[in-house]
C-alpha cells in the first residue's frame, strides 16, 4: 500500500469523535438498509465461531457484534490495560476496506497516541493498540493448527486477508522469525494432512519469509545451531521442506508455493557457510545426489 498523508486537523477531529464512540468513516455503516443489515448479521454469525474458538469473554464478544453491525465503539477509558476493540478489528471488520480508509484509521490511532497535548490521559494510546492487535493477529493466523478446515474453518482465521493485514500493520523486524516461524511450528505444519492446517498461517507470507532470510544470512542461525534444542528446531524445519512431496501436490497449492520459495532461497541466494553445509547434507539424504547448486529437482 501506498503511503496516504491526513491533515492533523482531519486526524483531530477524526479523534475526538473516536472519544465519543463515533467510529470513522461512520457512514460505510448502512443500518438503514435491511437488506445489507440482514447480510452483515450473517457475516457475523460466520466470524462469531472464531471469537469464540479464541475463548472471547462474553462481555467483549457483545461490544465486537456491536461494532461490526453497527460501528458503534465502547468509550475509551484513561489508563485501560488494553482497548476494547484494537485496531486490528477495527481495521478487519470495517466495512470500509480500502487502502485510504484503512490508513485513517491507523493514523487516527497513532495520532492519539503521539499528541501528549490534546491526548494527556492515553500516553500508551498506540502502543495498547497495536500490541493488541499483534497478538490477536498472531495467535488467529500464526500457529499452524489454528483455524483448520477440520475445526469448521475453511477459510482460517479471516478468509485469506491475513497477508494484507500483516503487510499493513505487523513489525516482522520486532519479530524473531527464526524461533518463533521457522522452527517445529512450521515443520508440523508442513507434514499435517491439510484439513488439520491453518490455511493461511503467516509461515507462506513473503514478510515472514524475508525476515527469515534475513536472520539466516546475517548469521544469526550459526549462533542458534550450537545450541541443541535450537538446532534440533531447524533440522526438523529443513528436512521438513525437503520432504515435502510437492509432486503430490498442484503448483498453487499453499504448502507448495511455500516450500518453493524457501527452496528456492537455500539452493540460490547466499547462506553462511555452515548452514549451507547442513542444507546440502539434509538435502543429500532425501534426495540421494542434491549438491546445493539449485538445480536438482524435487
Amino acid at each position: 500500500m501506498n503511503e496516504i498523508r491526513f491533515s492533523a486537523d482531519q486526524l483531530e477531529g477524526n479523534a475526538v469523535n473516536f472519544f465519543k464512540g463515533r467510529m470513522i468513516n461512520r457512514g460505510a455503516w448502512k443500518d438503514d438498509d435491511a437488506g445489507w443489515m440482514a447480510r452483515r448479521g450473517q457475516e457475523w454469525e460466520h466470524l462469531r465461531p472464531r471469537m469464540e474458538y479464541l475463548q472471547t469473554p462474553k462481555r467483549k464478544l457483545k461490544q465486537y457484534e456491536s461494532y461490526f453491525m453497527t460501528g458503534k465503539l465502547p468509550r475509551a477509558h484513561p489508563y485501560e490495560d488494553e482497548p476494547a476493540i484494537c485496531l486490528f478489528y477495527l481495521l478487519w471488520w470495517h466495512p470500509d476496506r480500502s487502502d485510504e480508509n484503512w490508513h485513517e484509521i491507523r493514523e487516527t490511532i497513532r495520532h492519539i497516541g503521539s499528541n501528549v497535548q490534546l491526548f494527556e490521559e492515553y500516553p500508551l494510546f498506540w502502543t495498547q493498540h497495536y500490541e493488541a492487535s499483534k497478538a490477536a493477529f498472531l495467535v488467529g493466523a500464526g500457529r499452524w493448527s489454528n483455524m483448520a478446515p477440520d475445526e469448521g474453518f475453511r477459510g482460517g482465521f479471516m478468509d485469506g486477508l491475513e497477508e494484507r493485514m500483516l503487510n499493513f500493520l505487523i513489525d516482522v523486524d520486532a519479530i524473531d522469525a527464526s524461533l518463533m516461524i521457522y522452527g517445529m511450528s512450521p515443520a508440523f505444519w508442513l507434514r499435517e494432512d491439510d484439513s488439520r492446517s491453518n490455511p493461511h498461517a503467516l509461515y507462506q507470507y513473503d514478510k515472514f519469509i524475508n525476515r527469515w532470510y534475513d536472520c539466516v544470512s546475517s548469521g544469526q542461525h550459526d549462533q542458534y545451531l550450537k545450541d541443541e534444542r535450537r538446532r534440533t528446531s531447524i533440522l526438523e524445519f529443513l528436512n521438513a521442506v525437503a520432504e515435502f512431496p510437492l509432486d503430490q501436490r498442484k503448483p498453487d497449492h499453499f504448502k507448495a508455493v511455500f516450500v518453493r520459495k524457501i527452496r528456492g532461497i537455500l539452493d540460490n541466494q547466499p547462506l553462511p557457510d555452515e548452514f549451507r553445509k547442513l542444507w546440502r547434507e539434509i538435502r543429500q539424504s532425501v534426495d540421494g545426489d542434491g549438491d546445493g547448486d539449485g538445480n536438482d529437482p524435487f
